[in-house]
């Protein structure tokens, strides 16, 4: 039996070709320990230390601006999987077009005041109504009919694509 669910080329690229092949081909468990030292993981934790830790970093993430953490959690995703130079220009679309939010703004304006930013994770405003013409309709459908918002890109070209409809390039 070999790893299934993409595990053998995740695996891969998360501890490289030597330690990959020794531990999927051995079936060696690793500690804890050692998957963080390798980078597997991002923290190890005792067991009565993981709901003290998961809150500690629910809390970190939640005083960030969730606009920009959505963001680069796109551009951190869809960059793994691309070339360089696209994702490279990924991710210098992706900072262009977050300038152009109002939390960008909030988030200067905050910090040159030395207070905290007070916006709630918009881009341009507030949504725009979107009206369902048939009750079938899922609401992502109608919105993108409506020309309110897209269809999840694929890939980074996708992205890419995205960022520029919404940078008018």
């Amino acid at each position: 039996m070999i790893p299934g669910s993409g595990g053998t080329q995740r695996a891969l690229r998360l501890m490289g070709m030597t330690r990959g092949k020794l531990f999927m081909m051995t079936g060696q468990r690793i500690s804890a320990e050692r998957a963080e030292a390798w980078g597997l993981i991002t923290r190890a934790v005792p067991d009565e230390g993981l709901d003290e830790a998961v809150s500690a970093l629910a809390g970190e993430l939640a005083e960030r601006a969730p606009l920009a953490l959505r963001t680069l959690k796109m551009v951190l995703n869809r960059g793994a999987e691309a070339p360089l130079e696209t994702a490279l220009e990924l991710e210098r679309k992706a900072y262009a077009w977050l300038r152009s939010t109002h939390d960008y703004a909030e988030g200067v304006t905050a910090f040159l005041e030395k207070r905290p930013r007070t916006t709630a994770g918009g881009s341009r405003g507030s949504r725009t109504p979107v009206v369902r013409t048939d009750p079938r309709q899922s609401r992502g459908r109608a919105r993108c009919r409506q020309g309110v918002g897209s269809r999840r890109p694929h890939g980074a070209g996708g992205a890419l694509r995205l960022l520029r409809r919404r940078l008018g390039r």
